[in-house]
């Protein structure tokens, strides 16, 4: 069985950092993804700009667009938020989750793509996880496998709430500095 430190399931942007970072201190990672990599993702194109500080120096290359403004817009009414600092990333997830992983393979994560996690359970101070490619065993698990996680849901983890939106691609004249938000469409 393999041993590894931590497991990270997901290969988006928080497991790539996370793995990365952990790879940097020394830590022996495991990123267990579903898919095959690079791959695309539906939505998921911004990111904000708090989640910067755990990004590599040179990420901004792979940003498409920085957000500083917002526009809410509540049944007709719009109120413009303008900030004198980056509020938002706009990112193609396929470009940008591939090489936020060519990162934390380089530091000396390791990859099991198109491998699904399944299940774990706890062996004294450490974890047996069950993946779809074997089981391995990790002090740490960490779920970045996203808004489905089977981390969480095998941890019984209950989401308070569910929003519901549509997303759709139009054309037309874009505001490129800002997000846009409309309520009670």
């Amino acid at each position: 069985m393999n041993r590894y430190d931590v497991l990270v399931v997901g290969a988006g942007p928080a497991g790539t950092a996370a793995a990365k970072y952990l790879s940097e201190k020394g830590l022996r990672v495991l990123i267990v993804e579903r898919k095959n990599l690079p791959r695309f993702k539906l939505c998921g194109g911004a990111l904000s700009a708090r989640f910067s500080k755990y990004l590599p120096e040179d990420f901004r290359k792979k940003v498409l667009n920085t957000i500083n403004r917002g526009i809410l817009g509540f049944r007709g009414e719009k109120h413009i938020f303008k900030e004198e600092y980056e509020v938002a990333y706009i990112i193609d997830r396929y470009d940008f989750d591939f090489f936020l992983l060519e990162k934390a393979l380089n530091e000396g994560a390791q990859l099991w793509e198109g491998v699904g996690f399944i299940d774990f359970e706890r062996k004294g101070g450490s974890f047996i996880a069950e993946t779809t490619k074997g089981k391995v065993k990790v002090d740490f698990i960490i779920g970045a496998d996203g808004f489905y996680s089977n981390v969480a849901k095998k941890l019984e983890y209950k989401k308070k709430k569910f929003y519901k939106s549509i997303e759709f691609t139009a054309e037309g004249e874009m505001d490129f500095d800002s997000v846009i938000i409309e309520i009670g469409l």
